[in-house]
């Protein structure tokens, strides 16, 4: 059976959107932790399908030359730093190379992603388009059904979602990064004038999921303030920036009397038991991270317990860099501020060259929200870092390396898959 190249670039769309969705817990419509198929784990079935979609982009095209990859050697960095905090909890707490390694395979297999993703972007045969019209429907998805499940809560719960209670209301624990894209996208286009009744009804249902669904205070401190840079730095928006700076104003003053915000402002202001014990986790690790400050502790695995006390009893996830920093030490966190610093000066060229704003304020919210969580990176988080590295460095080709022209690439010179046949 013969497979034309262009059918096969829908088939690594839609792939890749497969793997988004895994990554993004299927929607929380199963049941994740209880599946096993002949062994093998939920997402552990979502890193294979990586591989696959990485060996069989490199078998189509890998005689079609290869684009500048910008992030190539911090993306790969992420291999060095998993094996050596293995290494170093092996030192350390005698902990198995492989229990170090094995909790970071979603963070590798991501930033492996990253290559065949730039190439077919570089090659237009995946265009940014069609990326950020997978981000608008899985985006959509999410949103309906996470909203859904909150109001049918006590009546109906369909989703398979962690819950808790605070402030005498249900709270959902959904993932918010992949949404958070989608809203500072929209903050792009309402920005440059596009579909602005659509736009400003995504921000305001993110906004809802992250501050009412999700009750995620530190999450809505970033988010807010990454969208008041925005409307600070948005270039040529004359009277529709007079207006969506009074609209700002108005809608200030409702958000200050939702009680979430009233929660921050008094933690703020007079103590708070969550925010004391992140501060003294902070404390508790920055303690620790002075004996061991090159390459940290390394990574602890929940199997092992020597590896697991010294953590005192606090979570490495909500701790932001700090939790970070006690894993990979200084080393580890230099990684980190060449990549955001990275992010930012190209996000910032393209805002210029361009006023396109999403690149540069989704890290901007990231590093706001550091100081407390580092969503971009735990559990599944880095495949939106892939995904914005991946159409950040494509726009950065495009507006500033005109010079290469792919319409210009003779196929014939490449492994043309009309001439690779597949079985039945």
């Amino acid at each position: 059976m013969k497979i034309s190249t262009n059918k096969l670039n829908r088939y690594l769309l839609f792939a890749f959107a497969i793997i988004v969705a895994g990554f993004e817990h299927t929607f929380y419509l199963i049941n994740t932790d209880s599946i096993r198929i002949f062994g093998i784990t939920y997402i552990d079935l979502f890193i294979m399908q990586i591989l696959v979609f990485c060996v069989i982009v490199w078998y189509v095209y890998q005689k079609y030359p290869n684009p500048k990859f910008q992030f190539k050697y911090l993306m790969l960095f992420v291999v060095v730093l998993s094996i050596i905090s293995s290494i170093q909890s092996n030192k350390l707490f005698d902990q198995s190379i492989s229990l170090g390694l094995r909790p970071q395979r979603y963070w590798i297999a991501c930033a492996i992603l990253y290559f065949p993703i730039s190439k077919l972007l570089y090659l237009k045969k995946i265009k940014i388009k069609q990326l950020e019209d997978m981000i608008f429907v899985i985006g959509t998805i999410e949103i309906v059904l996470y909203i859904a499940q909150y109001f049918l809560f006590d009546h109906l719960s369909f989703l398979y979602v962690s819950h808790n209670y605070r402030y005498g209301d249900v709270r959902l624990y959904f993932s918010n990064v992949f949404l958070n894209l989608l809203l500072f996208l929209n903050l792009d286009r309402f920005f440059n004038n596009y579909k602005r009744i659509q736009s400003i009804t995504y921000i305001f249902l993110i906004l809802y999921i992250v501050m009412v669904v999700g009750k995620m205070r530190m999450t809505s401190v970033a988010v807010i303030s990454a969208i008041g840079l925005g409307i600070l730095l948005w270039k040529r928006g004359g009277k529709s920036k007079i207006v969506t700076l009074m609209l700002a104003v108005v809608g200030s003053l409702a958000f200050l009397n939702l009680i979430i915000v009233q929660d921050i402002i008094s933690s703020i202001l007079e103590g708070d038991t969550n925010l004391t014990i992140r501060v003294l986790g902070r404390e508790y690790l920055l303690d620790k991270i002075s004996l061991h400050p090159i390459f940290g502790w390394g990574y602890p695995h929940g199997d092992w317990a020597p590896s697991m006390v010294n953590m005192g009893g606090y979570g490495l996830n909500d701790n932001g860099i700090y939790g970070f920093l006690y894993i990979y030490g200084f080393f580890g966190v230099v990684w980190a501020v060449a990549l955001f610093i990275k992010l930012l000066y190209m996000g910032n060229k393209i805002r210029i060259k361009e006023r396109s704003y999403y690149y540069l304020l989704v890290p901007i919210y990231w590093i706001v929200a550091m100081q407390s969580e580092l969503h971009w990176y735990w559990e599944t988080g880095f495949i939106v870092m892939t995904i914005l590295v991946s159409l950040l460095e494509q726009k950065y080709r495009e507006l500033f390396n005109r010079n290469t022209d792919m319409n210009n690439i003779n196929d014939n010179h490449a492994r043309p898959l009309e001439n690779v046949k597949y079985s039945k």
